[in-house]
């Protein structure tokens, strides 16, 4: 879903993708704007053209005080209309082709590769995962373009990547233990007193025991990489990494990141602890073993931390499985 007006794009709230059971797609989000404007909605699907539409909005003076309300609800219902006959003959044609592929994709898979972001605005508190809480440790494979120690780890030689000053999986560092059930929850550091928060960085899971260091290597959700980005070139935005990536509103950089994993339920969600609330989530068909994935990005004066809580307490739970790595075992 994309909407703007004249100048450009428009920032939409609570953009949400979802499929069902049978295959048919949904996406659901609204914008606010002056009640005198025209606006474009246009949705579509991947392989597919986009289908839009032009809204023009009355002047306000002819609508009575409460327009602008009207004109939300008006732009919400229109998108609904839309997105409604769209995906729905997108839905008609892909349909019949649509089990058979589906079957082909995840037999023999260990993860499926669908996933929809979600961005739900509630606020949270860190302690409800106390009994959740696991320390993560970072896998050190003396990989020169990373400099890590203990918890902390960021980029080095930075004058010498083979990927440049883009941020590839050359900086990717695994995290253990693995998951292969249950609900857990780590903490991560992006910012130094009296520094600015790390601008460039990655926090995740994936499904792969070992991250390829590749620099042409795209990871995302559709080859079992599920992650939240940051990116320097990038204002007041975080990605994640969906194809295509999908983009994530914010007003600052978070300091402090939480990760909650329900492989159960397939979510992952990324929390703001100063600001106690949710960032983002990710739904996902986990039916295999994930790590943890951490970036540390690149030109950063803050190092990237894995937090790690004196008693940890998920140990003693019966939250889920603990895989240790080989190295570990």
């Amino acid at each position: 879903m994309r909407w703007s007006d004249w100048k450009g794009n428009l920032a939409a709230a609570d953009v949400r993708y979802d499929e069902d059971s049978s295959g048919l797609h949904s996406v659901h989000g609204w914008v606010f704007v002056p009640s005198d404007s025209q606006v474009s909605c246009s949705v579509g699907l991947n392989n597919e053209d986009a289908k839009e539409a032009w809204f023009h909005l009355g002047d306000p003076e002819k609508s009575g005080s409460g327009s602008g309300g009207w004109v939300a609800f008006g732009l919400l219902f229109a998108a609904i209309v839309i997105v409604s006959a769209v995906l729905g003959a997108m839905y008609i044609r892909k349909r019949g082709r649509k089990s058979k592929r589906k079957q082909d994709e995840t037999e023999g898979l260990p993860l499926m590769s669908k996933a929809s972001p979600t961005v739900p605005q509630n606020h949270f508190d860190p302690s409800t995962f106390n009994d959740n809480y696991v320390n993560i440790t970072l896998e050190d494979r003396k990989n020169q373009y990373v400099k890590l120690i203990g918890t902390k780890l960021r980029d080095a030689n930075p004058d010498d990547f083979p990927d440049g000053q883009k941020v590839t999986c050359v900086t990717a560092v695994k995290g253990t233990p693995g998951f292969s059930s249950g609900q857990h929850y780590w903490e991560v550091s992006l910012k130094n007193p009296n520094t600015e928060p790390k601008q460039s960085w990655w926090l995740g899971v994936p499904s792969a025991s070992e991250i390829p260091h590749d620099a042409y290597f795209s990871p995302n959700t559709s080859n079992g990489f599920w992650f939240l980005s940051s990116s320097r070139d990038v204002e007041n935005k975080l990605q994640i990494s969906t194809e295509p990536q999908f983009s994530l509103p914010v007003h600052d950089r978070p300091c402090t990141v939480g990760v909650f994993l329900n492989h159960d339920s397939g979510e992952l969600s990324f929390y703001n602890v100063e600001e106690k609330c949710l960032i983002g989530s990710l739904t996902a068909a986990f039916t295999g073993e994930v790590f943890t994935l951490f970036n540390p990005g690149k030109g950063d004066t803050s190092p990237m931390e894995i937090l790690h809580r004196t008693e940890q307490t998920e140990g003693d739970s019966d939250t889920g499985n603990h895989v240790a790595s080989p190295e570990q075992e």
